[in-house]
């Protein structure tokens, strides 16, 4: 890379952030704060009057009907709650094929939840 393409692509960025001169504004999710913890009502709620906006869940069940995922939903909607993750440990290189397949399945259950909620 040299300096004219270092200075051509920052002068291009500088160029495309203004729109007719101005600047284009910019929104961007910023949780002021998070936590991780488990599911629950009760959690969410302290986890608000505590003054946090987003969690981490840890490990929910991926095995939950859709009237579990809605009640979770508007369990957080109510309590303002954004979830940014799910924490979800898997050995996806475990040696044995049996294990790394079910370690799999489940990760991808996981991501269909994180679909399925939105």
């Amino acid at each position: 890379m040299t300096r004219r393409t270092l200075v051509g692509t920052l002068a291009a960025a500088a160029g495309a952030a203004l729109v007719k001169g101005k600047p284009v504004p910019h929104s961007e999710w910023k949780p002021r704060l998070g936590i991780l913890g488990k599911f629950t009502p009760n959690n969410v709620e302290f986890a608000r009057t505590q003054g946090f906006t987003n969690m981490i869940l840890n490990g929910p069940d991926v095995n939950l009907s859709d009237q579990d995922v809605e009640h979770m939903r508007s369990v957080l909607k109510q309590n303002e709650m954004n979830v940014s993750a799910f924490q979800v440990t898997q050995n996806h290189i475990a040696p044995d094929p049996a294990q790394r397949a079910k370690a799999n399945a489940h990760f991808v259950k996981s991501i269909e939840l994180a679909g399925r909620m939105g």
